[in-house]
């Protein structure tokens, strides 16, 4: 079951930005059906970083487009130009590992998500994709390791609360804080999820 589960993801293309700073994306509390697993969606979320000239911004915006449309090599070759430009915004690392790991490049990915997170350790972006590439791999302690960190840097984004909920549930079979954080993603999204609200109720039961 856990299985199925976990491979009912749907993946959008995580490139919001903001014009003046890099945003950094959410992972979707969105599943198929009674499924439930750590999904890649998009949100947005401002980095706290310093502005882009209007010639960064210029680069970012066709990357973007760059990224939108499936152009790789354009947004791998401009984002380059722009982590060399500003080394300092952890942000446009996730995006460059973002892109390779939708090229299927994960082993690329994985240590520039990290070096995201020494420079900007609230890009949400990083935590979540690095969290799902941990999963990949099997190694669960350091995908919740990394979860925990992002919740303890960024409480309020309830994504971050449902992807532990999913990873504590499905594979650590910590049910307990399983439950504890489908509820506060419930408390902190906009709108109850009816699909999650039964996933409390089933839980309530077994733990209880």
């Amino acid at each position: 079951m856990a299985e199925r589960k976990a491979n009912a993801a749907r993946t959008k293309t995580p490139w919001l930005v903001a014009m003046l700073a890099i945003a950094s994306l959410l992972l979707s509390a969105c599943a198929v059906g009674p499924e439930r697993s750590i999904t890649t969606e998009a949100g947005s979320r401002r980095a706290q970083v310093g502005p882009l000239t209007q010639a960064q911004q210029a680069q970012f915006q066709t990357a973007q487009q760059a990224a939108t449309e499936g152009l790789w090599e354009i947004a791998e070759r401009e984002l380059h130009r722009l982590i060399q430009a500003r080394p300092d915004i952890g942000g446009l690392r996730s995006r460059l590992a973002w892109v390779w790991q939708q090229q299927g490049q994960p082993e690329r990915a994985l240590p520039l998500y990290q070096e995201a997170l020494a420079l900007a350790p609230d890009d949400v972006l990083a935590v979540n994709n690095l969290a799902l590439l941990f999963q990949q791999q099997g190694d669960f302690e350091r995908a919740a390791e990394v979860l925990r960190m992002g919740i303890e840097r960024t409480p309020n984004v309830a994504e971050l609360h449902f992807n532990f909920a999913v990873l504590c549930e499905l594979y650590l079979l910590d049910l307990p804080t399983a439950l504890e954080h489908y509820r506060l993603f419930q408390q902190m999204a906009e709108v109850e999820d009816p699909q999650v609200s039964g996933w409390i109720a089933d839980l309530e039961r077994r733990v209880h």
